[in-house]
C-alpha cells in the first residue's frame, strides 16, 4: 500500500494502520469501530501548515476481488477560506490550520451523526487498498501544492474568478446609483443547461449564473438588503492570487 502525501508542506495522511489513528479520532469524538465493513477507507488528513486549506483533493486507488481497479477521488472546495488580501473572511474554516478531520471515499466527516448515517458502495463486495494520495492543495494564501493530475485548481480559479468578476461588475453598476433590483434584471444570463464539461471555462460559466441566479433569488424572496448582504458575502475587495508555490 502506498501512501503519498505533502507532508513537506504541512499536509499527512494518517491511514488505519498508522498507531496514532485511533488516538486521533478519539479526539474528535469519533469512534473507530463504526469504521469497520462500512467500505469508506478513511483517512486522517492533519494540517500542520500555518494556513488554512480553501481546496483540497485526495485520491484513493482500490482493487476488488475480480482485480478491477477503481479511483475514487475527494474533492473539496471552500472560496471563502481564502483570504481577502490579508484579510481572514471565515470565522472557521472547515480545514483550519493546526487541524486534523476525517475524510473519507464518500467525504469529510465533521460530526459523529455524519458517520452514523453514512454508507458506501464500496460496502458491496471486498476491496482492497492499494494507494491514497494527496493530489492537489490550495491555502487561504492561495499557494498551490501538490501534482494536481485532476485539474482541480484550474477549476478552482475559475470558481474564484467568476464570483469575482461578478461582484465586480455588480459593484461597478451600484456605484453608478443603480439600485442592486435593477442591476440583477440588467445582467446577462447562461443558460447552465449548456455547460457539458468541466472545463474551466465552462465551470466559470457555471458558477457565475449560480450565483446570479442565487442572488436574484433572494432579492425576489427576501428583499434587497439581503440581497445586498449576498453581494457583500461574495465580494473580495482584493482578487485571490491563486499560484504555485516555486
Amino acid at each position: 500500500m502506498v501512501k503519498d502525501d505533502l507532508a513537506r508542506r504541512g499536509l499527512k495522511l494518517l491511514l488505519r494502520s498508522d498507531p496514532t489513528f485511533a488516538d486521533e479520532l478519539k479526539k474528535l469524538g469519533l469512534d473507530s469501530s463504526e469504521l469497520q465493513a462500512k467500505g469508506l477507507f478513511p483517512v486522517l488528513l492533519r494540517n500542520s501548515s500555518l494556513r488554512s486549506l480553501a481546496a483540497v483533493q485526495i485520491h484513493w486507488r482500490l482493487i476488488d476481488n475480480s482485480g478491477v481497479i477503481w479511483n475514487p477521488s475527494f474533492s473539496f472546495t471552500q472560496p471563502r477560506a481564502l483570504l481577502d488580501g490579508h484579510l481572514v473572511r471565515m470565522e472557521e474554516a472547515s480545514l483550519p490550520s493546526n487541524s486534523t478531520r476525517l475524510i473519507t471515499v464518500e467525504g469529510l466527516i465533521l460530526r459523529p451523526e455524519q458517520l452514523h448515517n453514512m454508507s458506501s458502495q464500496f460496502s458491496s463486495k471486498p476491496f482492497s487498498l492499494v494507494s491514497v494520495q494527496i493530489d492537489s492543495a490550495v491555502f487561504d494564501d492561495g499557494s498551490v501544492v501538490g501534482p494536481d493530475e485532476d485539474g482541480l485548481v484550474a477549476r478552482f480559479r475559475a470558481m474564484v474568478d467568476a464570483q469575482h468578476d461578478l461582484m465586480e461588475e455588480i459593484g461597478s453598476q451600484l456605484a453608478k446609483g443603480q439600485s442592486l433590483h435593477d442591476v440583477l434584471a440588467a445582467m446577462p444570463h447562461e443558460d447552465d443547461k449548456n455547460v457539458h464539461s468541466v472545463a474551466p471555462s465552462e465551470f466559470y460559466r457555471m458558477i457565475r449564473q449560480q450565483i446570479l441566479d442565487e442572488m436574484i433569488a433572494t432579492e425576489k424572496n427576501f428583499g434587497q438588503e439581503m440581497a445586498m448582504r449576498s453581494f457583500h458575502y461574495h465580494r473580495y475587495e482584493i482578487r485571490p492570487d491563486i499560484h504555485r508555490i516555486p
